[in-house]
């Protein structure tokens, strides 16, 4: 049992343990740069830095990708490394929901959705991407939505679909208890 249950996970360990490696080797990149944001409110805390574009090209290359698509991930995605979670700690304190098509990336008063794992879906079938790639693309991005519990968190990549060096404000959308809550990060900037 234990060697098929190794093998069934061996792709989410993978991906595990890339992010992890990108979030330590990311770390000391973001901190210095003026786009890491570590911000807490409303029953929510979020960490988000973006990833360059080596970063970006070297993670999914590492995934199977070829060199053209990973670098039209790298070119076309706008990546960043994102831990999200509910900042409440006792049993009692109320759970948030988070869904990423209502947060809105603020480009000289345009908004639109970030690139969720459905949009990205179509982009890999309109370019003819193999699906072992395109599963482990869907795995590394963070879940269109999600139920966090106190104390709960998630990492994963999201996608904001700028070119490299674009600045933007994020809107951010999320419920806590049934609450609508919005938080505006401003003047992010997509790695390059």
């Amino acid at each position: 049992l234990l060697k098929h249950w190794s093998n069934a996970c061996l792709p989410l360990w993978v991906v595990f343990i890339s992010l992890t490696f990108m979030v330590i080797s990311s770390t000391g990149y973001a901190q210095q740069g003026p786009v890491f944001r570590k911000w807490s409110g409303g029953g929510l805390k979020l960490e988000i830095a973006p990833l360059n574009l080596d970063q970006v090209q070297a993670f999914y290359i590492g995934r199977g990708f070829s060199p053209a698509d990973a670098g039209f991930i790298a070119e076309t995605g706008c990546i960043f490394r994102s831990a999200i979670g509910n900042a409440g700690t006792g049993a009692n304190d109320p759970k948030v929901t988070v869904q990423l098509a209502n947060w809105r990336v603020i480009v000289d008063g345009k908004a639109t959705p970030p690139m969720t794992r459905e949009i990205w879906a179509k982009a890999w079938a309109a370019r003819g991407v193999d699906e072992s790639q395109t599963i482990a693309f869907y795995w590394s991005l963070f879940p269109s939505e999600q139920l966090y519990r106190p104390s709960d968190y998630n990492w994963g990549l999201i996608s904001f679909a700028l070119s490299p060096g674009a600045r933007f404000d994020l809107e951010l959308h999320w419920s806590q208890a049934g609450e609508e809550r919005t938080q505006v990060l401003k003047n992010l900037e997509c790695g390059k």
